[in-house]
């Protein structure tokens, strides 16, 4: 069985995630791909495909390696700037659905909290400090500081087990 773990990561989040599932693979039959600078292989039986959630949207590349699936065994893994939950899979699973090859063997989503960039939580800091009433920029600020130090060893190893648990490996 050949596997394929392809990604596209914006903040490091996605790639980082990549990297520890790439790990537990087997090594010799594992293909490691960026999509911001390099195709698919399309050599693999097996493609584990990670994005982050940015504006609830989709990234294209992951649209476009979609595409050229039919046939393959698939499984996502997606970083968020959200607290996970069985709803937020549900939703990504559902944007995914017109994308997805008609034939395939889909095997899940694993989802994990990706950190907010430092900026952002900073502007969120600096709204707070000026409107310390605001309701939304409390929760969001809330929201943002848990997601600091994720995707960590915790989010890597669970990650992991979903996926020697979905392809059913040793």
């Amino acid at each position: 069985m050949k596997y394929e773990v392809v990604y596209i990561s914006q903040s490091g989040n996605t790639e980082k995630l990549a990297h520890g599932i790439a790990d537990c693979l087997p090594h010799r039959d594992t293909y490691f791909t960026d999509l911001s600078c390099e195709d698919i292989t399309g050599m693999a039986d097996v493609y584990l495909l990670g994005f982050g959630m940015k504006k609830e949207a989709i990234p294209l590349k992951i649209m476009e390696v979609l595409e050229e699936l039919e046939g393959k065994t698939i499984l996502f893994f997606v970083t968020a700037s959200i607290t996970p939950t069985e709803e937020h899979i549900k939703e990504i699973e559902r944007r995914l659905e017109p994308f997805m090859p008609t034939v395939c063997d889909y095997k899940g989503l694993y989802l994990c909290s990706g950190q907010v960039s430092e900026a952002t939580i900073q502007n969120l800091r600096t709204l707070l400090e000026q409107d310390p009433e605001n309701e939304q920029i409390k929760e969001a600020y809330s929201v943002c500081n848990k997601t600091i130090g994720h995707p960590n060893q915790e989010d890597i190893a669970n990650a992991c087990d979903f996926v020697k648990e979905k392809l059913d490996i040793n």
